[in-house]
């Protein structure tokens, strides 16, 4: 009985060891993957910000005003100075944020808008990398509630192992204590 419980205890010890190396992996990962979703936040956050600002500009009574000058509605006298500017202005604003910010969203949000015509094709270009944008933040955090979930199952589970090892360790004793106690009666 006392080998028997010897080798329990070894198996329990063994599977203990095991689980804690997954534990540290787990929490390695975890954190690692915690720090990146962070930094991608962050950086999500800066492109926002950067396209709000782009569509601002666009979006402005000044651009407005010298679209409607330069633009009649028969398209006889075309004029893009004011445009032109107001358009360099925001593929500025967008190349030196996606240069800032490493973002190759941006930056290639710059180039294709360097080569755009009508300004509604822009606006449009603008508004789907914000919803591209969004929704790349949104699957980032479903994966982060799924990695959550991991983790709290993981632990649920080490914390059951924990039991069991000081369950059999408080057998193995028990079985100890009857084999001295039987050994001193013979």
């Amino acid at each position: 009985a006392s080998a028997k419980a010897q080798g329990e205890l070894s198996e329990t010890k063994a599977a203990k060891a095991d689980d804690e190396a997954l534990k540290s992996e787990i929490e390695t990962t975890f954190t690692t993957k915690k720090i990146t979703f962070q930094e991608n936040q962050k950086v999500r956050a800066a492109e926002i910000d950067a396209i709000a600002k782009a569509i601002d500009i666009i979006s402005s009574s000044s651009v407005s005003e010298k679209y409607s000058q330069h633009i009649n509605l028969l398209q006889l006298k075309r004029s893009t100075s004011g445009r032109a500017a107001i358009k360099e202005s925001a593929l500025s604003l967008l190349r030196s944020r996606g240069t800032a910010l490493q973002s190759q969203a941006l930056t290639s949000l710059a180039a294709s808008l360097a080569s755009a015509g009508p300004l509604d094709k822009v606006i449009g270009m603008i508004e789907g990398l914000l919803a591209k944008l969004k929704e790349d933040a949104a699957a980032e955090a479903d994966h982060k509630g799924w990695c959550d979930e991991q983790l709290k199952a993981n632990k649920l589970k080490r914390d059951k192992k924990t039991t069991k090892v000081e369950e059999l360790s408080a057998s193995v004793e028990s079985l100890n204590a009857v084999i001295q106690e039987q050994a001193s009666t013979i």
